[in-house]
């Protein structure tokens, strides 16, 4: 049974995040001109991506203090460790609260 809802947690983790990226995605391609394409690619989602968690978990970022909350900032951290959830149970991640919060505003956001 444990194993069955953990399928489904899984499944609405991996579908929320698909929805919020693909709202993000569409918010950002008819907000910029195509002549600025690349652009955006330099200064937005490289940034993004580097201080996104998507390389390291929310955990790691305990050594610098307060700063670590700039990163709720950033709507891929959410998505980066509600992932990290989803494939790594049992490694550090965000506490779920903040997790599915941070997901469903930035989803109500973009979407």
């Amino acid at each position: 049974m444990q194993s069955n809802r953990r399928g489904w947690m899984v499944l609405i983790t991996v579908a929320v995040c698909g929805l919020l990226s693909a709202a993000f995605g569409l918010t950002l391609g008819t907000n910029v001109q195509p002549r600025f394409s690349g652009l955006l690619f330099a200064v937005v989602l490289g940034p993004m991506m580097l201080f996104g968690c998507a390389y390291y978990p929310w955990s790691a970022l305990a050594t610098l203090g307060w700063v670590r909350y700039l990163f709720l900032l950033n709507p891929l951290t959410f998505m980066s460790e509600a992932m990290r959830l989803a494939v790594t149970p049992g490694a550090a991640h965000m506490a779920l609260p903040l997790l599915f919060g941070g997901l469903a505003f930035f989803l109500g956001l973009f979407a």
